[in-house]
């Protein structure tokens, strides 16, 4: 736990650098930031040391953003103002109205 501390302290300037790059929004972007780090610290232990770690953080972090980032797009409001009006069936509603009001005949019978 020490050495991710010290990953923590070392490199969260430059990952919060990177994603504040990415999102233009500070807020966000130590939202990602910590999110980023709460990822690298689960699964610390697949670091394979191929790069240099802050490649590594730095990619996680992208990764995180653009997850991120498609879930907002999804919960974006949808415009319905921009969706024309529709129609009303009136030859269905219309049919659906009689064939109630022979069935309610009928039942009477």
């Amino acid at each position: 736990m020490k050495d991710f501390e010290k990953i923590y302290s070392e490199y969260y300037d430059t990952v919060f650098r990177y994603t504040l790059s990415l999102c233009k929004d500070e807020a966000w972007a130590e939202e990602i930031t910590q999110e980023a780090f709460f990822k690298t610290l689960k699964s610390i232990d697949t670091f394979r040391g191929e790069y240099q770690l802050s490649v590594w953080l730095r990619q996680i972090a992208k990764n995180t953003f653009y997850t991120e980032a498609r879930r907002r797009q999804k919960q974006t409001d949808f415009p319905f103002a921009d969706i024309p009006a529709m129609k009303k069936p009136s030859g269905i509603t219309a049919r659906f109205a009689s064939l109630t009001a022979f069935s309610v005949h009928l039942m009477q019978i």
